[in-house]
């Protein structure tokens, strides 16, 4: 395939907007560069199309082309837009055998599917291993493992993370408060639930729709009917 080509097979992929139209574009057009697979890795993560952007991966190895750093971040970024974490954590353990070492936007979007798949103890261990390979976690890598805490009723680990982040110098977002207020609620600790939405009115952090909605249900469902009615 001529640069030309490549260029325009790259162009058309990043402008499909159906797996149909991706999958049309593969059939006529003949992949060769790692280059290309990112592009068309991608195309399939943007159509939640993980199945073909894992045989895209067998692909390359089949052709003796490594992927790259690009082409794992784009499978793994698939994974998250189809919520499928088991392949999300496979493609982390194929980097990890070849040597490649995930960057942070590679590790935030597994650890987002994992929030997604309800795997808190998997989000955790992502946002150890990130230090341990170097990789500073950030505001979107606590807020992530905190959202996947509070849905499955960890509020004590959501609360240690919001501890954590904050001791290494990161400051949490309405976001960040909200996923916490979240495990708190769902975790029965309205007082807590509380307790957080002052602290952030003390941290110049204006609450939102949400912050409040969640907080008001604290309340409600922890027996505090008088201090709902008071937000």
């Amino acid at each position: 395939m001529s640069n030309a080509a490549q260029q325009n097979a790259c162009g058309r992929l990043r402008s499909a907007k159906s797996r149909e139209e991706v999958l049309q574009i593969l059939r006529t057009n003949r992949l060769r560069y790692a280059k290309e697979y990112s592009c068309a890795i991608a195309a399939c993560g943007r159509v939640k199309d993980v199945d073909t952007t894992l045989a895209l991966l067998d692909e390359m190895e089949s052709q003796r082309i490594a992927p790259d750093l690009i082409c794992y971040s784009a499978a793994v970024l698939a994974c998250q837009k189809a919520s499928n974490w088991k392949a999300a954590i496979d493609l982390l353990n194929a980097m990890e055998a070849h040597k490649i070492v995930p960057d942070l936007i590679t590790f935030n979007s597994a650890i987002s599917t994992c929030d997604k798949g309800n795997q808190w103890r998997l989000a955790l261990e992502l946002l150890s291993k990130m230090r341990q390979r170097g990789t500073e976690p950030d505001v979107v890598s606590y807020t992530s493992a905190m959202a996947a805490c509070a849905k499955m009723r960890k509020w004590q680990v959501a609360l240690d993370l919001l501890d954590e982040m904050r001791s290494y110098g990161i400051q949490p977002t309405v976001i960040t408060y909200n996923s916490a207020i979240s495990a708190c609620e769902k975790g029965g600790q309205p007082l807590l639930a509380l307790e957080l939405l002052d602290t952030m009115r003390s941290n110049s952090i204006e609450p939102n729709v949400v912050t409040y909605a969640t907080a008001i249900t604290a309340c409600a469902n922890g027996g505090c009917g008088d201090k709902a009615r008071e937000l």
